[in-house]
């Protein structure tokens, strides 16, 4: 067994000699992946370094902007219950990053994930040596996990998921993924269609559960009547504007919102869209099109208070997409038009808005089952079902208040998701002390 692992190695560092040319550009144009690098290549400041000889560490590890929101409850209670507990938070995209230092309170470090090497996991791991390391959405890192095995030192994964096209291309190397996942301690599964697909992968029966998805645990930040209005004052939207939010972008996704907004103008002439993508260097790009259908936008940073008839309002921060679904009248979340699996329909969904979405929804199939059951997750094909599903929303205000309390009904109701994985995390915390 230990070939396969010189071969993943071998192709990884392949990989990441093709990967060089991009990075060398990144770095000519920006200082704030020289930072990442250097931990991803295990290079750590001394004085962190330092920090890891005195205490048993707990290392959580949440790859990007959504696996770190939905581990957010999860710390906020962990580190109320255990204020002692020294947490260490890693991720792999700096919007995660980012999101981290401003969402995780009373963590004590933030960092970002080695590289899969074995050598450098090696390193690493021994600086660390944590008591417990966990992984939010089943990340699956063999080396890493193989280096934690060999110091006994447990692995679970929290709010797994198995999406239908991983779960296709892991079983392509069925043979090796098995004794990757004989390293992992628990599974801890967000549905029952997981925890199968996660089994019949090789993980062992007894060491899998299913206990909810974690983001129907997220509470929304509360908004008042009076915070919705300062909200609306300083984007410059009127007070009487109805607001449509395309929440969480990609490419191909903005040309229909901002095609399906310039139609909508035509019945609602002071609608105002907001456009939240998902990778803010696509902002340009973006600004192209809407100049493109002869209308005007406007970046949230520099918004003034005037009113934006006819305006795009482009969010050009990270972190506030959940907040501004509070004074959405209309919610359409991407990465479900384009191929990508979508996106967290229950943070507007938590609002009580119903929202519209995309066929490609595999990554959140079990959140987009439990809103279409009670009416309040609308799938659209394309541009045109957009136009008219939107329309029907925007023309009927009971419907919208009907739906979207459906919505948040059954967000509430799927709770509890929390207190099952603390359970779990909390058993191995016992074992070691």
């Amino acid at each position: 067994m230990p070939i396969l692992y010189l071969i993943y190695d071998f192709f990884l560092l392949l990989f990441m000699l093709a990967w060089l040319p991009f990075l060398l550009i990144a770095l000519s144009r920006s200082v704030k992946y020289k930072k990442s690098l250097k931990y991803r290549l295990g290079i750590w400041p001394e004085s962190l370094s330092a920090k890891f000889n005195d205490h048993d560490w707990v290392w959580l590890h949440a790859v990007s902007v959504g696996e770190v929101a939905a581990v957010t409850p999860l710390v906020k209670t962990l580190k109320e219950r255990h204020p002692n507990l020294k947490l260490l938070v890693s991720t792999v995209t700096e919007t995660g990053n980012q999101l981290a230092h401003q969402c995780l309170e009373g963590v004590d470090e933030i960092i970002y994930f080695p590289l899969d090497l074995m050598a450098i996991s090696q390193r690493v791991i021994n600086r660390v040596n944590p008591a417990l390391f966990i992984v939010a959405e089943t990340e699956i890192w063999p080396n890493f996990l193989r280096c934690l095995a060999r110091k006994s030192i447990p692995a679970v994964i929290i709010n797994g998921r198995i999406s239908a096209k991983s779960f296709k291309n892991y079983r392509l190397a069925k043979f090796f993924i098995k004794r990757v996942l004989a390293d992992i301690s628990c599974f801890s599964m967000q549905s029952q269609l997981d925890a199968e697909r996660i089994k019949a992968l090789g993980a062992k029966a007894e060491r899998v559960r299913v206990v909810g998805n974690l983001k129907f645990d997220r509470l929304p930040p509360e908004v008042s009547r009076a915070d919705k209005g300062i909200l609306r004052a300083a984007l410059g939207i009127k007070a009487a504007a109805p607001i449509f939010i395309a929440g969480s972008t990609h490419a191909g996704e903005d040309e229909i919102v901002i095609c399906a907004y310039k139609e909508l103008l035509a019945s609602h002439p002071q609608l105002v869209l907001i456009i939240a993508s998902r990778h803010l260097e696509r902002l340009s790009d973006i600004e192209a099109i809407i100049k493109q259908q002869g209308l005007q936008s406007m970046r949230k940073s520099a918004v003034s208070n005037k009113p934006n008839r006819g305006d795009v309002v482009l969010v050009d921060t990270i972190g506030e997409l959940a907040g501004l679904y509070a004074i959405a009248d209309l919610v359409f979340v991407g990465g479900s038009l384009a191929p990508i699996g979508g996106h967290n329909i229950l943070e507007p969904a938590a609002y009580g808005h119903p929202v519209l979405y995309g066929p490609h929804m595999s990554n959140f199939l079990g959140s987009a089952g439990i809103l279409k059951a009670v009416g309040a997750g609308i799938e659209v094909q394309g541009l045109e079902q957009l136009i008219v599903e939107a329309e029907k929303l925007l023309n009927d205000k009971d419907l919208r208040t009907q739906l979207g309390q459906a919505a948040k009904t059954a967000v509430e109701q799927n709770r509890g998701a929390t207190k099952k994985t603390l359970e779990i995390i909390e058993t191995y915390l016992s074992s070691k002390h």
